[in-house]
């Protein structure tokens, strides 16, 4: 086969969210439980005035996920795949030129990989208690 998906921006992308998932599993689940224990253990109390019982459910535990999830989020969104929008100006750039598009994709796989070290940095340093 001439073209392997895994090799395109979007599968070694892919790649790398499923790398690090797998990394922090048990991370992640720690985390997971600490979320549904919290929100066991303080949204189901009783009720406050003005609010439904399910809209209060809803908002607690909305609150405990970004209290366990919340810093996780903001890493996701700073290391988000902005080498995907940089490579996608490079390859216009390039035109047809082959070796320049040849030079952009070098560049993104190293951008990948550095994302890649940086997100698992981060999050060993943010997260060291579930580790």
């Amino acid at each position: 086969m001439f073209f392997e998906p895994q090799w395109s921006a979007g599968g070694l992308s892919q790649r790398w969210v499923e790398d690090f998932l797998a990394e922090m599993s048990e991370p992640l689940k720690r985390m997971q439980i600490e979320y549904l224990t919290n929100s066991s253990t303080k949204c189901y109390t009783e009720a406050v005035a003005g609010l439904s019982t399910y809209e209060r459910v809803l908002i607690c535990k909305e609150i405990e996920r970004l209290r366990v999830f919340g810093r996780l989020d903001r890493l996701w969104a700073q290391h988000r795949d902005s080498g995907r929008h940089k490579l996608q100006d490079c390859l216009l750039s390039a035109c047809s030129n082959t070796e320049s598009s040849l030079l952009c994709f070098q560049e993104y796989v190293r951008s990948v990989e550095k994302d890649k070290e940086s997100m698992r940095l981060h999050f060993k340093k943010e997260y060291a208690r579930f580790l």
